[in-house]
């Protein structure tokens, strides 16, 4: 667990955001609300205890993944795991994303994009410095990386308490 500051308050934004909607769901019984507050959850405990890391370092091992691309074997690891944790994701989301109320598919359609823009920095950013490791200057990417997974982390708070204050009100 990494307990610098700016670690500690993304680790607070996943958890505040999976408490508000888990407090959506039982107060509208709207099972997407159960899972995206389980989504965050998870982003909370992949990040905080290095799950990706771990279970990608066993991944490698036990398929043999090498370097490839510019990337480390433990990179494809990685990447692997956290596409599987997506996809256990994937079925519910999609299913309320086209079959959900109006309600459910705002809230899924809003996440998505949210979700994606979390993605873009905290995989594709980190993917672009593993690649550009080489290149003098290419350490600001992890100022990059960190910056937009917050900013990120932010807006989905701000988003999660937009959907409750919403509810609130009407």
């Amino acid at each position: 667990m990494d307990f610098g500051y700016a670690e500690m308050f993304q680790y607070l934004q996943y958890l505040t955001a999976a408490i508000i909607l888990l407090y959506l769901f039982f107060k509208e019984h709207k099972f997407i609300f159960l899972v995206w507050s389980f989504f965050h959850l998870v982003l909370f405990a992949d990040d905080a205890f290095q799950f990706h890391e771990g279970f990608g370092a066993q991944f490698v091992q036990a398929f043999g993944v090498r370097n490839a691309f510019g990337l480390r074997g433990q990179d494809f690891g990685e990447l692997a795991i956290s596409a599987l944790l997506g996809l256990f994701f994937a079925l519910p989301i999609l299913y309320h994303l086209f079959k959900g109320d109006e309600r459910s598919q705002n809230v899924t359609i809003h996440y998505i994009i949210l979700t994606g823009i979390l993605i873009f920095f905290g995989v594709g950013i980190d993917i672009l410095h593993s690649l550009l490791k080489f290149v003098p200057g290419s350490s600001v990417l992890t100022i990059v990386e960190d910056a937009g997974e917050i900013i990120a982390g932010s807006l989905i708070v701000w988003y999660s308490f937009y959907v409750l204050v919403k509810r609130e009100i009407q």
